[in-house]
C-alpha cells in the first residue's frame, strides 16, 4: 500500500509526499528493493545524485536486481556527465561574454581618453 501511494505521488511530481511515505523522519525506512529503488529515483529527480547512488548501493543487498541497478547507475552517470558538460559550456560562454564587455568598455575609455587629450 505504501509503495503504491508513493508511486502515485512520484508519478504526479509530488515528490515530497512520495518521499514522506517512503522515508518519514523518525519513521519506518524503506525495507524492500522496490521502495529503495523508488526513493532513489525520487532523489535523482530532486537532483540529489549522491543520495540516489547510495540508495542503489544499499539496494544491492536484495539479490536479483544487480543488472537493473547497474543500468540505473550507468544512466545516472551519463546524465550527470551531460549536465556537467552543459554547465561547463555555459560558464565558458559567460566568460567570453564578460570578456567582450570588458574589452568594449576599455576600448570606449581609450577612445574617450584620446579624444580628451587631443582637444
Amino acid at each position: 500500500m505504501r509503495l503504491a501511494r508513493a508511486s502515485e505521488h512520484a508519478a504526479s511530481a509530488r515528490l515530497f509526499e512520495a518521499e514522506a511515505l517512503l522515508a518519514p523522519p523518525g519513521g519506518k525506512q524503506p525495507d524492500t528493493w522496490d521502495e529503495i529503488d523508488l526513493l532513489a529515483r525520487i532523489r535523482v529527480r530532486q537532483g540529489k545524485f549522491a543520495e540516489a547512488m547510495q540508495l542503489w548501493k544499499q539496494s544491492l543487498r536484495f539479490p536479483g536486481h544487480e543488472e537493473i541497478v547497474a543500468a540505473r547507475v550507468e544512466s545516472l552517470n551519463a546524465y550527470a556527465d551531460s549536465q556537467f558538460e552543459r554547465r561547463r559550456k555555459l560558464m565558458l560562454a559567460l566568460v567570453v561574454a564578460w570578456s567582450a564587455i570588458i574589452a568594449a568598455t576599455l576600448g570606449w575609455l581609450v577612445v574617450r581618453l584620446i579624444v580628451h587629450l587631443t582637444k
